[in-house]
């Protein structure tokens, strides 16, 4: 009499072994994957985020700027000068320029430069003049995993006099 079979044999341990790690494959691509489509999230977050702080900051500038002070220098350089107050007539401030340079957009008054965004890619920041609307556009550029990532960000203002 045959005593009854007890544990696996070989084959079958190492179909179990087999279907294990392709389970387990298919499960750490899919865990990767995800990871990957959560970080590009993220950075495009954090580009929209500051892309407004420093749209808001041109814009709120702009707001006391007067239509015939603005002056388009180039697609990415604006001159203007804001309404300081009043004395017989307007007073207008220096002229302040918001220009691109490099991977950089800076605020420059009376030879002070300030930085307002960074990681901005060639021709990311564009002025357009159409009328009193002046249209500003923000791309701002990082790199997840030696790919880029780009997030533009836009706003229009309406000059006064």
């Amino acid at each position: 009499m045959k005593s009854p079979r007890v544990g696996f044999t070989l084959v079958e341990i190492m179909i179990a072994v087999g279907l294990l790690a392709v389970i387990a494959g298919i499960t750490l691509g899919v865990t990767l994957q995800v990871n990957r489509h959560y970080a590009t999230g993220v950075a495009l977050s954090e580009l929209e985020t500051r892309g407004q702080w420093a749209l808001s900051l041109l814009a709120e500038e702009m707001g006391d700027a007067g239509l015939t002070t603005v002056t388009l220098l180039s697609g990415d350089s604006l001159s203007f000068s804001r309404n300081t107050g009043y004395a017989g007539g307007i007073l207008w401030s220096t002229p302040i320029t918001f220009e691109q340079v490099g991977s950089q957009i800076l605020r420059r008054q009376d030879g002070i430069d300030q930085v307002i965004a960074t990681d901005v890619p060639v021709g990311g920041l564009v002025f357009t003049l159409s009328g009193r609307q002046l249209t500003l556009s923000l791309t701002r550029e990082t790199l997840i995993e030696e790919v880029a990532v780009q997030k533009t960000v836009s706003t229009t203002i309406t000059l006064m006099n």
